[in-house]
């Protein structure tokens, strides 16, 4: 307690909302020289009995001459948020605004109004999709006893997501694609992969050869959509591979199609490029399909997917067809101008946006956000000169300018205590970042940020706020590259072989913490359908239906493909056990009871 005047200290305490909070006034915080009140008349006694209270906040005084104390509960603030740069209220009557105190309120001319917060800073956040809108808020403000009603203005953004991108990475649809070209283009394309392996040891070029790409499905209401010219390679760093071999033999590779290549006003379903898996290694044909969504659903920004069936019609030189059925793929969003303009509007999106990556030829080359120590780390790829940085520059790059990037590791490394904690609030969508690392310990990956420094992307807006997106989902839910036991790790133990400097500073305060496991009890949580085996299972049936269903009484085995890959689709067991075992460990370390989880 403060001495606020002779004889007289004071304090604010918030109680909790069990049937017992009680309290005593401690001299010497060893219950030796300690006051109650065993009549309850406001005069305490010295060893007297504990003072009742419910719940709540109050401001206690105590008169250390007379004894006597006095209780004033605090029956909360309340904030009104209004909404600007609306012209029609009707837009957002009844939008769910979703405040940081655990609730949902609806909007109602233009503005909310929220009771009984006890002090504290709060955040409210709104993410609705109406017709082709996207609208979109982050707000926060505080309560405070002296400044109990917080009055304020907040702006909603806007912005197209036009109803041919929500039917293409609609997980309900399934997508037909064929890629056109000559024979010439066809072998041009291996020809480059083996002309840069020649030079540098690799074939990760980067030139497009010339196509024709023909869609036909329900993005377009079935419509069939053909676009002339487009840009296709293949794509993959380690796993990249050459599409047919010497022998003849076709090979399910990684590909991109590039829809603004030579045409840079040409699009698809108001994406530039689109990037086609070919889930290697992959049994259940939907590890990233569904891994990328989980993370959407989640809240985390992450890229979007589909499922499709990719065609190659190959002219020959005297003019006939060759048309070879690759298989199934998953269409996954590129993460570009496109997909930030999508997150963050028109108006925020020409920060900077950096790919992340693990580079052996770097000391210590991990993008691990700690110290850099080689300045050949940051940059922009130029597969021309087979240079490829740990922090790649993707937009921006005629203009270069890795000031905010510097400038950000140096505070996150150097900065301690509360100086530290203010920054990663001022400077990291927090809750977002939050929620990617529950998630990311759910899903056990092993080829990224936490494991490897490898595989994700940062954004630095125009208020140089760091965004964090995951990346690569093909190692994860207990198959890939497990180096350990991912089913069971340690929920709090961040390093394997780098230390990820964002995730152990953020997860060093307490309040980051809590924030964390109550994500991690949040997604595991059945009610919520996130991590939980049920949901992924009625989403494999789904899909394997998709793949295998029956038109007019003809069925239809689109896993058989005309490549030498495998193509079957197997709900294996391990999965289902992953799981569980995950699951079983998280509430253990939580300490948290089985019981109202799939455990088993």
């Amino acid at each position: 307690m403060a001495l606020v005047a002779d004889n007289t200290w004071e304090t604010t305490v918030t109680f909790g909302n069990s049937d017992f909070e009680r309290f005593k006034f401690d001299i010497d915080a060893d219950w030796s020289h300690n006051y109650g009140d065993t009549n309850n008349d406001g005069i305490a006694e010295r060893d007297g009995k504990s003072i009742l209270v419910d719940s709540g906040e109050y401001k206690i005084t105590f008169n250390d001459q007379t004894l006597q104390y006095l209780l004033a509960r605090w029956s909360g603030g309340s904030a009104i948020i209004t909404f600007e740069d609306i012209d029609d209220p009707a837009e957002i009557k009844n939008l769910p605004v979703t405040c940081s105190n655990g609730k949902q309120y609806r909007i109602s001319n233009k503005k909310i109004e929220i009771r009984d917060l006890a002090a504290g800073n709060y955040t409210i956040t709104l993410d609705s999709l109406v017709a082709e809108t996207r609208y979109w808020l982050k707000k926060s403000f505080e309560i405070t006893r002296d400044k109990p009603g917080a009055n304020d203005t907040s702006k909603v953004k806007t912005v197209s997501i036009p109803h041919e991108y929500q039917r293409l990475f609609d997980h309900n649809n399934f997508h037909r694609i064929e890629l056109r070209l000559s024979r010439d283009e066809w072998h041009g394309m291996m020809k480059d992969m083996t002309t840069h392996k020649e030079r540098f040891g690799n074939l990760r070029t980067g030139n497009y050869r010339e196509a024709s790409f023909v869609y036909d499905g329900p993005a377009y209401g079935g419509k069939q959509v053909v676009l002339g010219k487009v840009g296709l390679r293949t794509k993959g760093n380690s796993s990249r591979a050459y599409p047919q071999d010497l022998n003849g033999n076709y090979h399910r590779v990684h590909w991109k199609v590039k829809f603004d290549e030579p045409d840079h006003n040409q699009n698809f379903a108001s994406l530039d490029s689109i990037i086609l898996r070919h889930n290697s290694g992959d049994r259940s044909q939907m590890r990233e399909l569904y891994v990328y969504d989980l993370f959407n659903r989640a809240g985390v920004y992450a890229p979007k997917t589909a499922p499709a069936r990719l065609y190659f019609r190959i002219t020959e030189n005297d003019a006939s067809e060759s048309l070879v059925y690759y298989g199934i793929y998953t269409i996954l969003e590129p993460v570009d101008k496109n997909f930030l303009t999508k997150r963050f509007g028109k108006k925020d999106n020409d920060g900077n946006l950096y790919k992340c990556r693990k580079r052996e030829e770097y000391q210590r080359g991990a993008a691990s956000l700690g110290r850099i120590s080689d300045k050949r780390m940051v940059g922009s790829k130029d597969w021309k000169k087979n240079y490829t940085p740990s922090y790649d520059l993707q937009t921006n790059e005629d203009e270069a300018d890795h000031r905010v990037l510097f400038d950000f590791i140096d505070n996150l490394n150097s900065l301690e205590g509360d100086r530290l904690k203010k920054f990663l609030e001022d400077h990291i969508h927090v809750d977002m970042f939050i929620r990617f690392l529950a998630m990311q310990k759910l899903v056990g990956a092993t080829d990224e940020y936490l494991t490897n420094g490898n595989n994700f992307m940062i954004y630095f807006d125009e208020d140089e706020e760091l965004t964090f997106i995951p990346l690569d989902y093909d190692n994860c839910l207990g198959r890939g590259w497990t180096p350990f036991d991912t089913a069971r790790s340690n929920i709090y133990e961040m390093t394997f072989r780098e230390e990820p400097v964002l995730a152990t500073k953020v997860l060093s305060f307490d309040k980051f913490k809590r924030q964390y496991e109550e994500y991690l009890r949040k997604f595991i949580t059945p009610e919520n359908g996130l991590f939980v085996y049920s949901d992924y299972k009625k989403r494999y049936d789904r899909l394997n239906k998709i793949y295998t269903h029956r038109i007019n009484g003809e069925s239809h085995d689109y896993l058989r493909n005309d490549t030498v890959s495998e193509h079957e689709m197997v709900n294996e067991s391990e999965v289902k056990d992953y799981f569980h075992a995950r699951t079983r460990s998280v509430l253990r370390q939580l300490g948290l009871s089985f019981h109202g989880y799939e455990t088993s």
